[in-house]
């Protein structure tokens, strides 16, 4: 269904409900676009890495009442009643969420072997002289 036939098969007084581009969801996109604008103005100045925004829609009908007017044949005029309809409910949330990524990177970069001895992972320091690290091992007795 597109933007253009909503309407079709409807009363003038009718409103769409199974569609997004409906006047019953209008505040909704509204408050959408303002917050896809923050998005875009947020992340075009660069203060931010990236962003999301999301629509989250809650529908529910519960039973309501309204007081209509109804001919009193016995009385002649009119009484008023209480009639029950099924009322529509959209709750809506629009959350814009901005990412920064900041990071510190540095690495240590020493001339050490590890090895694990007595439950624990160890860093001995290799000698300049070409030595295998069985034989490291050996001289510090690991």
């Amino acid at each position: 269904m597109n933007a253009e036939n909503i309407f079709d098969g409807l009363d003038d007084d009718e409103l769409p409900f199974d569609c997004i581009e409906s006047p019953f969801y209008e505040n909704m996109r509204a408050l959408f676009n303002i917050k896809l604008g923050e998005l875009l103005q947020e992340l075009v100045s660069e203060e931010f890495d990236e962003g999301d925004i999301t629509l989250k829609l809650n529908l529910s009908i519960a039973e309501a009442y309204a007081e209509v007017a109804k001919p009193d044949f016995d009385n002649g005029g009119e009484r008023k009643e209480q009639c029950a309809y099924p009322h529509p409910y959209a709750d809506y949330e629009v959350k814009m969420t901005l990412k920064h990524t900041s990071k510190d990177k540095g690495r240590k970069n020493e001339r050490v072997a590890f090895k694990y001895r007595d439950g624990r992972y160890i860093a001995i320091p290799v000698p300049t002289d070409q030595v295998t690290f069985d034989e490291l091992s050996r001289r510090r007795g690991l």
